[in-house]
C-alpha cells in the first residue's frame, strides 16, 4: 500500500498540487515507519525532499520559502542518515543502497547549489 501512496503524491507533485503531494507522501513515510521498513522510508524522506524543492523553486513568499527550505534540507539529510543504517546493518543489497543513497547524494546537492544561486547571485541579475 505505500507504493500507492508514493505514487499519488508524485503525480501531484508533478502537478504543483503540493498540499495534495505531501499528504500522500507522509502517509508512504507513516505506513513505511509502520512496517518498519527503513528502505521505504528513506525512498519516503527522499521523495519528500524532491516534493519541498519543487514546491520551494515556485514560492515568492518569503516565509514560506524558508519553511520550506528547512523541510527540503531535513528530508535529505534523513534519507541520507537512514542510508549509512541501511549500509551499516547490511539491511538491503549493496546495489539497491548504493542507489538510493546516490540519488539523496545528488538532491542535496542540488538542493544546496539553487540556494547558493539564489543567495549569492540575485544582485547580478537584471
Amino acid at each position: 500500500k505505500q507504493w500507492y501512496q508514493r505514487r499519488v503524491g508524485e503525480v501531484y507533485a508533478e502537478l504543483g498540487e503540493f498540499p495534495a503531494a505531501i499528504e500522500h507522501q507522509e502517509q508512504f513515510l507513516k505506513i513505511s515507519e509502520e512496517i518498519e521498513d527503513l528502505l521505504e522510508q528513506q525512498r519516503a524522506h527522499a521523495t519528500l525532499g524532491r516534493t519541498y524543492y519543487t514546491k520551494l523553486m515556485s514560492e515568492s513568499d518569503e516565509r514560506v520559502v524558508a519553511e520550506t527550505r528547512k523541510k527540503t534540507g531535513h528530508c535529505y539529510i534523513s534519507a541520507l542518515k537512514l542510508t549509512d543504517v541501511l549500509r551499516a546493518k547490511r539491511l538491503s543489497t549493496e546495489k539497491e543502497i548504493m542507489e538510493v543513497g546516490n540519488l539523496s547524494t545528488i538532491y542535496l546537492h542540488v538542493f544546496r547549489s539553487t540556494l547558493f544561486f539564489k543567495t549569492n547571485c540575485k544582485t547580478y541579475i537584471f
